[in-house]
């Protein structure tokens, strides 16, 4: 059995799909994959003979559809990757969830693996230490903490407008003390 495969963003979908099925019902078939998917059926059987080619789907054209341990394993690794950008950008980035959910769907098959890591292991971070949530503002235009204390999450936003407004002021130093050069 292959150790790493890489597979088309479609296959991968494929995957996601068929492990929602099977957690769901414990089995997929070809119209319910073609139906959430909005394919034909025979788009799905196309895509099913890859799988099983790839030894990641145990696919009969008679028989219901699971995933090998494989393909399990795979396919859960998918579905965290998904979910957990899906949640970091309604939670975090406050974005709609069906926008969420489409830009979640794109991201995870266009970055690397090591920034897909890293920004999982991030989401799990902060949804660890509820002290350290942020969340975007759509009416302050940044991030803002999400904590029960309201002195606190006024003085983390002072500080933090302060701090926008401080390289400018900087900047404004620097730029006066050259013109007073000789």
């Amino acid at each position: 059995m292959p150790t790493k495969q890489r597979l088309s963003p479609s296959m991968e979908d494929y995957l996601e799909v068929i492990y929602g099925l099977v957690e769901q019902n414990r089995v997929a078939r070809v119209r319910d994959i073609a139906d959430i998917l909005s394919v034909t059926m025979p788009s799905v059987t196309g895509a099913l003979k890859k799988l099983s080619g790839k030894e990641l789907v145990n696919y009969d054209p008679h028989e219901v559809i699971t995933l090998t341990p494989e393909g399990e394993v795979l396919a859960r690794k998918l579905v965290h990757a998904h979910r957990s950008i899906a949640s970091f950008l309604t939670e975090i980035l406050n974005v709609r969830p069906d926008i969420a959910e489409k830009n979640a769907c794109r991201m995870e098959h266009a970055i690397d693996d090591v920034v897909l890591t890293r920004l999982i292991r991030y989401i799990e971070f902060v949804g660890k230490c509820p002290g350290v949530v942020a969340r975007f503002s759509e009416e302050l235009g940044h991030f803002c903490p999400q904590t029960p204390d309201r002195g606190t999450r006024e003085t983390c936003l002072e500080d933090r407008l302060r701090s926008h407004e401080e390289p400018a002021v900087k900047k404004k130093v620097k730029t006066r003390s050259r013109s007073a050069k000789p």
